[in-house]
């Protein structure tokens, strides 16, 4: 038994309790339908981000095109996607459509590989073809399984002699056998066994259920199991926002401890009607910075037991008499910033109004609780407290370029409005996104956009600065790693919230996405620029998918001086048929110069770069063809 502590297990608990909760709806996730349509649906077209195992962008794709109809088909995905087996993943979708034909290496290993399409995926299978091939009984099997897992070389010795001779026994073929245990030691190379396979491959599907049926519990629950991990909530709120739900700013009459669904304000309704319904997600009040559990659930608890705030000195009022663990209150300088400026009273007072007059506040709040402890003194119970007002001064509101910095700072994120998003339609022509940037190549020069979020500077052994510049878009974060020639150009290009495009190639060294910085400068909101190379006129980049049209580093620094490249670099798209290079081939001849063409041709998550022998001569007319060729009508 391998007993796995998982947090999905987590996120489908609390969904549970949201569905509950707002809709009132009891669902058993261990009997839910296996065969349901709406999960295939969701599958079929990738939309699987929280979904468990299934998320990664090689994932997507790849289950995008296996379109499952059964768990089997989820239970294969689990096992195929790893670094061995990977290499079957593309032929095994092709099989299941019909596309290639599915071959055995003989007919009495099909009753084992017959689930599969010809391909041995699971450990249990070697045990089923060892039966029906060699005879072996059930614990000989075993046996030959474990030597092949852990790769115990004596006793694989003793198991192929006793193999083959069953092999033959059963009328088959020596060579035919031999054929068949050097397939099953290729196989013990990344061997997978089933039962965990497709333990895994449940639990993909229950999150699938979940997001297809209940979109906006599910959603709550996955950002409250991502609650100290801004960048993927910044993924799911993007994810939500894409599904039609809206995800608002915490508020004290209607967000709970964690991320919570709100429908037509809180009324239940059938969950048949969920999708038409409002759907809203309110960030929990534990996600504010300096405000934690203690102080939301003292919040909740008093909003459930006598209603909503109904107004500002209504809230500070009530609030003032609950106590933390130790006997402090609530309501103190330090909680009601945050709860203000996190956006948690907008509804009840204005934020600047709120901070510019907190003494006073705090005098109400401090006279409001001795007030009404005095009265329990001395009548032995009752809380009537002897009323008072709360007066405050007018205060200049606050705009929403301060808004949306104290987001930044009590959330952990921009979210009311991101301050790029009014720049994505110029973004999308100019520059690759963030996310994008798991499917582009080593090396590769890219150009992104976004708001620079942390500057660590260090100095190296030879006493120079460097720095390791934290950078956001709409769609995700990266790091961007600045050598000291680059950061000693202009350094007050890199500051914190400063927006900023950024030159430079791609490093996935330590397994993660960073860029090396060749060229930045601040972005001149105010005066666009409309053709993009009026940014970086030596990078001469196309970023429109399918296909990207690159240059190496070497030549994109050199390009303008010598106006000649070294190399013209073509990232293919996914699954490019022949006829595509045919057409390809037959637009670079007609631009036939000296510089060599290389074609990054997409692989595992990457590109193999492959050279040819194609010369030509660049200019923005081939660039313009070969994007109208890739966009014309299929």
């Amino acid at each position: 038994m391998d007993f796995l502590g998982l947090a999905n297990l987590s996120i489908i608990d609390r969904a549970l309790e949201i569905i509950e909760a707002v809709w009132g709806e009891k669902v058993d996730i261990h009997n839910i339908p296996l065969n349901d349509k709406k999960t295939f649906r969701l599958l079929a077209q990738g939309k699987t981000t929280g979904v468990f195992q299934l998320e990664s962008s090689g994932m997507k794709r790849y289950i995008r095109d296996l379109k499952p109809t059964e768990l089997e088909d989820i239970i294969a995905m689990v096992a195929l996607y790893r670094p061995g087996p990977l290499q079957f993943i593309e032929s095994f979708i092709k099989r299941k459509h019909g596309r290639e034909a599915t071959s055995y290496p003989h007919p009495l290993v099909q009753k084992a590989l017959e689930p599969t399409y010809g391909f041995p995926i699971y450990q249990e299978q070697v045990i089923q073809i060892a039966k029906d091939m060699a005879h072996f009984t059930g614990g000989e099997a075993d046996t030959l399984r474990k030597a092949m897992g852990k790769k115990k070389v004596k006793l694989m010795e003793e198991m192929k002699v006793k193999f083959l001779a069953g092999a033959k026994n059963n009328g088959v073929d020596p060579a035919d056998a031999q054929k068949v245990f050097k397939t099953l030691e290729d196989f013990a190379a990344y061997g997978f066994n089933k039962s965990h396979a497709a333990c895994y491959a449940l639990i993909a599907y229950q999150t699938a259920y979940l997001k297809a049926h209940y979109p906006s519990a599910f959603m709550a629950a996955l950002m409250t199991s991502d609650l100290n991990n801004n960048e993927r909530i910044a993924i799911e709120i993007e994810e939500a926002e894409q599904m039609g739900i809206k995800i608002l700013p915490p508020d004290v009459n209607e967000s709970y401890i964690d991320f919570g669904v709100v429908v037509d304000k809180g009324v239940p309704i059938p969950i048949e009607k969920e999708e038409q319904a409002p759907r809203i997600i309110r960030f929990g009040l534990a996600a504010i910075k300096n405000v934690g559990l203690g102080v939301a659930l003292g919040i909740v608890r008093e909003r459930k037991r006598n209603g909503s705030f109904k107004s500002f000195a209504d809230f500070i009022s009530r609030c003032a008499k609950l106590e933390l663990e130790g006997g402090n209150s609530i309501i103190n300088k330090k909680t009601l910033e945050a709860l203000s400026k996190g956006g948690a009273l907008d509804a009840l007072i204005e934020r600047n109004r709120c901070l510019e007059n907190m003494e006073q506040i705090l005098k109400f709040a401090t006279g409001t609780a001795r007030q009404d402890k005095n009265q329990i003194d001395l009548f032995g119970g009752g809380s009537r407290v002897l009323e008072q007002k709360l007066e405050l001064a007018s205060a200049t509101p606050a705009d929403d370029k301060q808004k949306l910095a104290w987001e930044k700072e009590l959330l952990g994120m921009y979210l009311s409005e991101h301050p790029l998003k009014s720049l994505s339609s110029y973004i999308a022509t100019h520059a690759n996104t963030i996310a994008s940037l798991t499917d582009v190549a080593e090396n590769t020069q890219v150009i992104v956009i976004g708001i620079i979020t942390t500057v660590k500077k260090i100095v190296t052994k030879n006493g120079q600065s460097m720095a390791f510049v934290g950078l956001e878009d709409t769609t995700g974060s990266t790091e961007l790693v600045l050598f000291p020639g680059v950061l000693e150009k202009d350094t007050t290009v890199w500051v914190a919230d400063k927006i900023v495009e950024v030159a430079g190639r791609i490093s996935t060294k330590d397994n993660a996405i960073k860029i090396l910085v060749d060229k930045g400068q601040v972005l001149d909101t105010a005066n666009l620029p409309q053709d993009k190379n009026d940014t970086f006129e030596e990078i001469d980049l196309t970023n429109l998918d399918p296909i990207k049209l690159n240059m190496s580093k070497e030549s994109a620094l050199k390009a303008k001086a010598k106006n000649k490249l070294k190399e013209y670099v073509v990232n293919l798209p996914r699954g490019t048929k022949k006829d595509l290079l045919i057409a390809i081939k037959e637009i670079l001849q007609e631009f036939e110069g000296d510089v060599p063409v290389i074609l990054n041709v997409p692989q595992n998550g990457g590109f193999e770069r492959i050279k040819t022998r194609a010369r030509v001569a660049p200019s923005k007319e081939l660039d313009e063809k070969l994007l109208a060729l890739i966009h014309s009508p299929k």
